[in-house]
C-alpha cells in the first residue's frame, strides 16, 4: 500500500506531533474453534499468509464403561514461530482491561516462543446426564488472549477475543482481534480504535481535501487512509493531532489514486 507523504496541515486550535500510532482492529470474521482432531484454524496478524496463532482440538476421549461415565474434548491455542502468548495466574485467558505489553504484572509472564495452552475442555457424562466447560474459558465465558508477534517492522502486542458457544453453537468462538501498530507499544485487552465523528469532506483549495471532525480537548487523533475498503489494514498518515478545541480540521493532498480516510483516537 502506498503511504501518503508528510503533509502540510491547516488547522484551527490544534497542534501537530509526530510518531503516534494506533490500534489495528479486525471485527472477524468470527469462527468457531475446531471440533475435529487434526483440523486447525488460525489468525494471521502481519498479513504474510501464514498463521501467527493457531487453534486446534483433541480427539474425544471417553471412559470404557457403557453408558460412559465421562467424556471430554479439549480446545487449544498455540503460538507459531517466534510469537508468544501471555500467561496470567498459570492460564492464558484474561478479562478485558488488562494491560498487554513488555512490562507484566507479578502474576503474568510471557510464554516461550511457539508455546501453546489449553483454552477449555468440554466434559459430559452420558451415564449421569451432566456437562460443563472447564477453565479458563469455562470460568470467564468471555476472555482475551494476550499475544505478541514479530512483523517486518518489529515486535507488536495484541489481543484475541474468545467466548463460550450458545445453545446453537457446537464449540467456542473467536470473535475479533486487534494489535497496536506502534512497535513495542502496549495495548489493553479489548481496546479498539475509537472513530471520531466526521463532517463531510470539502475541497477548500485546489488539490487538497479538507477533513473536519469533532474532538475532545487533550485527546490525540490519527488520520488514516486506504485505497480499498476491503483491504485489512489502514495506513497512518505521518503526523498526529492533539486537540486544544472541540473541532479540528486538516488538509490532505489529492493524489492520483482514490483513497478512503478516517480519523481515530490515538490515545
Amino acid at each position: 500500500m502506498k503511504r501518503i507523504p508528510f503533509i502540510v496541515a491547516l488547522m484551527v486550535g490544534i497542534q501537530l506531533m509526530r510518531g503516534q500510532s494506533t490500534i489495528a482492529y479486525f471485527n472477524g470474521p468470527a469462527f468457531q474453534l475446531p471440533g475435529i482432531e487434526g483440523y486447525a484454524n488460525g489468525i494471521d496478524f502481519d498479513g504474510d499468509n501464514t498463521f501467527d496463532f493457531t487453534f486446534s482440538a483433541s480427539g474425544m476421549i471417553c471412559t470404557a464403561d457403557i453408558p460412559s461415565s465421562g467424556c471430554y474434548q479439549s480446545s487449544y491455542v498455540s503460538a507459531t514461530g517466534t510469537n508468544a502468548l501471555l500467561w496470567q495466574n498459570n492460564q492464558i485467558l484474561m478479562p478485558a482491561g488488562n494491560l498487554i505489553g513488555s512490562a507484566t504484572s507479578s502474576n503474568a509472564v510471557w510464554g516461550n516462543p511457539g508455546q501453546g495452552g489449553l483454552l477449555t475442555s468440554f466434559t459430559f457424562s452420558p451415564r449421569y446426564g451432566t456437562s460443563e466447560w472447564t477453565p479458563p474459558l469455562g470460568t470467564l465465558t468471555n476472555g482475551y488472549l494476550g499475544i505478541r508477534f514479530y512483523a517486518a517492522d518489529g515486535l507488536h502486542y495484541g489481543w484475541i477475543h474468545a467466548r463460550l458457544p450458545n445453545a446453537l453453537e457446537y464449540s467456542p468462538l473467536i470473535l475479533d482481534w486487534a494489535y497496536e501498530t506502534g512497535v513495542g507499544a502496549a495495548i489493553v485487552a479489548g481496546a479498539k480504535p475509537v472513530m471520531a465523528l466526521q463532517a463531510s469532506p470539502e475541497i477548500i483549495r485546489a488539490a487538497y481535501l479538507r477533513l473536519n471532525w469533532q474532538t475532545e480537548i487533550g485527546k490525540t487523533y490519527q488520520v488514516q487512509s486506504k485505497e480499498n475498503l476491503a483491504a485489512p489494514f489502514w495506513t497512518n498518515l505521518d503526523f498526529i493531532i492533539v486537540a486544544t478545541a472541540t473541532n479540528a480540521m486538516t488538509d490532505v493532498p489529492i493524489t492520483g489514486e482514490a483513497k478512503f480516510y478516517r480519523i481515530v483516537e490515538a490515545n
